[in-house]
């Protein structure tokens, strides 16, 4: 089974490895990621590469060894595409299908099952912008991991609450959502 992963530029992003050893641990899964522009500042991509064995790609959408768009190589190879975390911004470039980077043309091109995890504050989670990108996503075929009740990522620097939560779902609770998803495709 072979998820790739498109991280987006949230601090929730610096959660990837977590994310990694429970998918790799339960599912058995091989990783990519693509990471976009802004997720570069939150996570370290050879941190990704010695999790995943598999060198991280993105922003650019490049040309792979054979001569094919890096997006049309990881989208055929991909089983499942994981946007995670999606912030607001990327779910606004999803929903109008635009394919303005890597990880968004990945996407485009996916023919297999496309997860879509929000991460951000429950402030931008709940204006009607953000709720018709997410209800395009879904028209579209796309599964979303509603954020619900998530716990809020942690305090800032200081250690002052942060009021106004940011929502992220927790490695398990990505796991528990793609987990039936990938033993469908694992039985097609």
């Amino acid at each position: 089974m072979n998820i790739v992963i498109y991280g987006s530029g949230s601090v929730h992003v610096s959660l990837l490895p977590a994310y990694i050893q429970v998918l790799h641990r339960r599912l058995e899964v091989d990783i990519s990621i693509v990471l976009s522009t802004a997720a570069h500042r939150f996570v370290s991509g050879e941190a990704l590469c010695t999790l995943t064995a598999r060198p991280v790609h993105g922003p650019i959408d490049d040309v792979g060894p054979l001569g094919i768009p890096r997006h049309v190589e990881l989208a055929e190879w991909a089983d499942l595409v994981l946007v995670l975390p999606a912030t607001a911004n990327t779910l606004a470039k999803l929903a109008n299908g635009f394919s303005c980077d890597l990880g968004a043309a990945v996407v485009l091109a996916a023919s297999c099952p496309v997860v879509v995890a929000p991460a951000m504050r429950r402030s931008m989670y709940e204006k009607a912008a953000v709720r018709r990108n997410l209800a395009t996503l879904e028209a579209d075929g796309a599964r979303v991991l509603r954020p619900g009740a998530y716990p809020a990522v942690g305090q800032r620097a200081g250690g002052a609450d942060l009021g106004d939560e940011g929502m992220s779902p927790s490695p398990s609770q990505v796991l528990e959502f793609i987990e039936p998803l990938c033993e469908q495709r694992a039985a097609s």
